[in-house]
């Protein structure tokens, strides 16, 4: 089990091709200092874990762990572009830019953060994955907190995005940075209490899970688009004892801690289950128990 202590992110939706919003102006109100060539990827992990912390001061031997799809992928494209259609060797701090723990490096610096710093990539179900992570650490001790994000940046042209996303053409696109300060259980000021986390084979084995759960509980649920458009599952279906919970989110592959982020925040006292599935036919799945004011 893991508490949450605080929640904060950056969400909008993306409408158009006219362009993404800015972020500068909004990145210098949570870094302590002016960092310089960093990317869209990087700026949306600073606000969102800035508004989180928001002013703490971390133990020394708190992690810090980023899910996301595909990381750095504006910065990414750009440099395949360069390098495969012009022949042109990219910038260094764009070619640095694409590894994977770029932004953990300027979260962590940002925070004053020097411990456990992990990236792990899972599809639309990277929160999980970061959240499994971290709870293996605080279970043996590595780390006595985890600050938990999910990362994921829209890139235009929006019809290329969408299928790369695998989505259908007329999808909603959004992208945002949400993130849990997370302790172990019985940590006084929890918000809610993460009771369980699964990764399930195939759909069957998700049923299974489903049915085992509490049905006097009165669950909500919610799933990813990606989820949605790619599974035809009954036992998601408003089954007994599920209620649909509908975030009013666009799609993007952080959608699940959008979800659950909008959740907490919503009031509702019920618990929640968070369903995301993979490229590989796997789910992944996580049930938020808020705490009662």
């Amino acid at each position: 089990m893991l508490e949450i202590i605080a929640v904060g992110d950056h969400y909008q939706p993306v409408a158009g091709d006219t362009g993404l919003d800015n972020l500068k102006p909004v990145v210098a109100d949570y870094c302590r200092e002016r960092f310089r060539r960093i990317d869209r990827f990087t700026q949306l992990a600073l606000i969102g874990s800035g508004r989180c912390v928001a002013g703490r001061t971390l133990p020394p031997d708190t992690g810090l762990y980023i899910g996301s799809r595909f990381a750095s992928l504006g910065n990414t494209t750009k440099v395949h572009e360069q390098m495969v259609g012009g022949g042109v060797v990219p910038k260094p701090a764009n070619f640095i830019n694409t590894l994977s723990n770029s932004a953990g490096y300027f979260v962590a610096r940002n925070l004053g953060l020097g411990h456990r710093n992990l990236f792990v990539s899972r599809g639309d179900a990277s929160l999980v994955a970061a959240l499994q992570l971290a709870a293996m650490d605080m279970a043996t001790g590595t780390v006595s907190s985890a600050l938990v994000g999910a990362v994921d940046e829209a890139v235009l042209p929006l019809e290329d995005h969408r299928f790369r996303l695998g989505l259908t053409a007329d999808t909603p696109l959004g992208e945002g940075s949400h993130w849990l300060l997370t302790a172990p259980a019985g940590h006084p000021g929890s918000l809610a209490t993460i009771t369980d986390m699964v990764t399930l084979t195939d759909a069957d084995r998700l049923a299974d899970w489903l049915e085992g759960l509490d049905s006097g509980t009165g669950y909500c649920l919610s799933r990813s688009p990606w989820t949605r458009q790619h599974t035809n599952l009954a036992c998601l279906e408003g089954g007994a004892g599920l209620e649909i919970y509908h975030s009013d989110l666009a799609a993007y592959p952080g959608h699940a801690a959008g979800a659950l982020l909008r959740y907490l925040q919503s009031g509702n006292v019920r618990p929640l289950i968070v369903v995301a599935a993979d490229n590989d036919g796997r789910f992944h799945a996580l049930v938020v128990r808020p705490r009662e004011s």
